[in-house]
């Protein structure tokens, strides 16, 4: 029956849920209005992924000058690291063996680009002659003098048939196939070479189902020719367009034919291919990270263009040429994009999960699987040129944290770190500071003691804080032995009854290895698994403890004090770890050890992973 007070239940309701859609509203306009105004935030996820795939200390240079231009820049190009460098117009030069020397004494290995057709092959260098045989003979001389073991017995070079056969010859697939077809037949015939790669087309842009693409695999793999790497050059000023020519590489059906070991390599990369102010700027700085970020592992190689600016013929320092540092001419200066590869370069190894607030944010984040972090952000040229940027751990593992930051923008050096703020709080690690538009950001983060509380130099565990918590990376191979070992004083006496957890972790499947201390009828029992060992310990007294196991003699060891027990794991249920070993307490806070902890040893297959006093 429909009474009063079913009528005022109704009004409830409905006052309820128009108050819920309200708050609703109300916050939904405070992110857009946040977004409209240029707020920029990224959120970290604290756990390791996978090693982090390092495609971008590699880099090319263009043959504008037949001097070497690499030579004179030799101790900023030295702080990048390059693992290659690639050459092209290599025939070009009046001395080869130069240009290759001046590579190897950069720390890199050559990258040679196989362009172009030297006069005694053809009159213009990229007009196609009528034989490949003079061709063939030139690039099996040039892989066996750099490759070859009794010459300059350089091991991992990299020959790439052709420099854009699009553009410099509007080469048509099949004509390039026949060039490339007589590259590889040279390359077979190098004798006692070291390991190389060679491979190909090197074009202009890659657009879906490209013709130029499909007709040149088509080709390679009906012939079974060798194909060490697929490359192209990307020139885009927007980076996801770099990644959807990468997804519509790997989409070809005639891609998925090749061996699983085919390199994908984008041998010039850039934002925009012609001469432009974006090239001397900021812009190009963050986009070299936005497009890192966004491409992440989907490749193997990523070639900036180019390391140093050919000369101005009018005799400008800056003139939008693509380098990272002006031309000798006018004084070797890093320019912005320089110092973001300096920043990439620090990067930790192994990856964290990013979630940005915006779609022209670049996000890197890193750890070393331990208590270091290091992360980078850049934003694009929206909003205003003073917002702060939010960066944001997400469950951090709790601790006192110091950070810096470096900042890659026109009010700061970009090699003069600064303090930040990173206190811990619960679930969360914010750090803010002031961007400015096309600026990236560098901030290194570590934690530099595990407890919030320390008491006469011991870390402090009680219901009100968290427990110590410690990442546990394991990088391959199989867990065979463990022990953590640890000092603790108990803050309760042999007549508490509550449970104490002093170590634990568990593993996706719910496997735990765990040690608590509680009461039965007898008195107070410490537990290692199934472990058991009577103890008596009066209130605030020192003891000395080790939780092992040895997955290899399927044994559990419990020692306390001058005491030991040990007993034998199920072969069906060795010792596993999860992702986090929580000491102190349980994972949810639960259960704490109440007491004081110091002199903690962690070790796993007899590596020691961490050591920690709280002096």
């Amino acid at each position: 029956m429909f009474n009063r007070y079913s009528k005022g239940l109704v009004v409830f309701i409905f006052l309820a849920f128009f108050l819920f859609v309200s708050l609703f509203l109300v916050q939904q306009t405070q992110v857009f209005k946040q977004q409209a105004e240029g707020e920029r935030a990224v959120n970290f996820e604290i756990l390791p992924r996978e090693e982090i795939k390092r495609i971008w200390p590699f880099f090319a240079q263009g043959g504008e000058e037949a001097s070497l231009m690499l030579k004179p820049a030799e101790n900023e190009i030295k702080q990048l690291s390059p693992q290659l460098i690639r050459i092209d117009h290599v025939f070009d030069f009046p001395d080869l063996d130069q240009r290759v020397e001046e590579i190897v004494a950069l720390g890199a290995v050559p990258f040679l680009s196989l362009s172009y057709f030297p006069k005694f092959i053809s009159v213009n260098p990229t007009d196609f002659p009528a034989s490949l045989s003079d061709w063939q003979a030139l690039v099996e001389k040039t892989i066996q003098r750099y490759s070859g073991k009794t010459e300059k017995n350089i091991s991992g070079i990299y020959y790439e048939v052709w420099n854009e056969p699009d553009l410099f010859g509007k080469i048509s697939p099949e004509t390039y196939f026949s060039l490339y077809r007589s590259s590889v037949t040279a390359a077979n015939n190098c004798t006692d070479c070291n390991l190389f790669k060679i491979g190909g087309p090197a074009i202009t842009t890659l657009k879906p189902n490209s013709p130029w693409m499909t007709g040149f695999l088509n080709s390679v793999i009906n012939s079974y020719l060798r194909l060490d790497f697929v490359s192209w050059h990307s020139y885009q000023k927007d980076p996801a367009k770099t990644v959807t020519e990468i997804e519509s590489l790997k989409n070809l059906p005639l891609f998925k034919q090749l061996p699983p070991a085919t390199e994908i390599i984008i041998s010039e990369w850039g934002s925009v291919p012609e001469v432009s102010p974006l090239h001397d700027s900021y812009f190009d700085a963050s986009h070299s990270v936005e497009a890192v970020s966004k491409i992440g592992d989907s490749l193997d190689k990523l070639f900036a263009f180019e390391l140093v600016d050919g000369p101005s013929l009018k005799k400008k320092q800056f003139w939008g040429r693509w380098g990272l540092i002006t031309n000798k001419a006018f004084g070797l200066v890093a320019k912005p994009r320089y110092y973001a590869f300096l920043y990439l370069n620090k990067l930790l190894a192994y990856r964290l999960t990013a979630l940005s607030s915006s779609p022209d944010i670049g996000a890197i984040g890193s750890t070393d699987g331990k208590e270091a972090y290091t992360l980078i952000v850049s934003r694009g040229n929206d909003g205003d040129n003073s917002q702060p940027f939010q960066v944001k751990l997400n469950q951090p593992l709790a601790g006192k944290y110091q950070a810096k930051i470096y900042s890659l923008d026109s009010q700061h050096s970009p090699n003069e770190p600064s303090a930040v703020e990173a206190v811990y709080a619960k679930n969360s690690l914010p750090i803010s500071f002031p961007s400015a538009r096309n600026g990236v950001y560098l901030i290194e983060l570590v934690r530099t003691s595990p407890a919030l509380i320390t008491v006469l130099g011991a870390a402090k565990l009680t219901s009100m804080v968290p427990p110590l918590a410690f990442a546990i990376k394991q990088t391959g191979g199989n867990l065979n032995s463990g022990e953590i070992n640890f000092t603790f004083k108990n803050n309760w006496s042999q007549n508490d009854s509550a449970k104490h957890v002093l170590l634990e972790t568990q593993d996706s499947q719910q496997n735990q290895f765990a040690a608590w201390v509680d009461r039965d009828d007898l008195g107070l029992n410490l537990h290692l698994n199934q472990t058991v060992l009577p103890i008596a310990w009066e209130n605030e007294s020192w003891h000395s403890l080790s939780f092992a196991f040895d997955n290899t003699k399927m044994t559990l060891t419990l020692k306390v004090d001058n005491r030991e027990k040990q007993t034998t794991l199920s072969p069906a249920t060795p010792i596993t770890f999860g992702q986090i070993l929580y000491i102190g307490g349980q994972a949810n806070g639960e259960n704490s050890a109440e007491g004081l902890i110091d002199n903690l040893n962690i070790s796993l297959n007899n590596q020691i992973i961490y050591q920690k006093n709280f002096d």
